[in-house]
């Protein structure tokens, strides 16, 4: 998978449908084992930068609304590919029902 362009305005549309923290939602999770080398956006490494976020709406890192009108959720996530300055970032779209 090559360098995944991230406009910072999608982000900002993804955060603002943020819900409250809960767990990573099961279908996220069956994505992301089928995405290796994928991961959701992690915390902020400081308290208050997390408390800040949750403030916001702006974490957790994915968003569960119905994408496709097919009255199924779907999720969208912040995801990161490696580590350090080659780490990347992009947005995923996990739709329920296979087409």
């Amino acid at each position: 998978m090559g360098s995944i362009a991230l406009n910072a305005a999608v982000l900002v549309a993804i955060a603002e449908s943020l819900a409250s923290a809960q767990s990573i939602p099961p279908l996220l999770q069956r994505a992301l084992q089928r995405l290796p080398g994928l991961n959701v956006l992690g915390a902020p490494v400081e308290p208050a930068d997390l408390d800040a976020l949750k403030e916001a709406n702006y974490w957790p890192p994915w968003s569960q609304l119905d994408l496709d009108g097919d009255g199924r959720m779907d999720v969208v996530a912040v995801v990161v590919q490696g580590t350090g300055p080659t780490q990347t970032y992009g947005v995923v779209a996990i739709h329920a029902k296979e087409p």
